[in-house]
């Protein structure tokens, strides 16, 4: 790949990412920004960086070893279960929001 059109493109999604935050942050007064931070807020970021945390690990100690089994291995079916084991990433956050739910 050319090393410009990767410079490129990644100014491009940095931009699209970044500039709504910038936007935000140019309308907060500095006196004000501290005002989110509670004893409540940081408690709620804590445990989501803890379900985060764990819901990484769950994936791979599950899909690691999966990997490997279905890759290194002559399991009977592999053909099959390679592209099925791809399906979790084609279905919309949405879904899994009602599902929870």
């Amino acid at each position: 790949m050319n090393r410009t059109a990767l410079v490129l493109a990644l100014a491009v999604a940095a931009a699209f990412s970044w500039a709504p935050l910038a936007l935000l942050f140019a309308h907060v007064e500095p006196r004000h920004a501290f005002e989110c931070i509670d004893a409540r807020g940081l408690a709620l970021l804590g445990r989501s960086a803890l379900l985060a945390g764990a819901s990484a690990l769950l994936a791979l100690l599950v899909g690691l070893p999966l990997a490997w089994i279905l890759i290194r291995t002559d399991v009977p079916g592999a053909r099959v279960l390679r592209p099925l084991c791809a399906t979790p990433l084609l279905v919309p956050p949405l879904l899994y929001a009602i599902a929870w739910t």
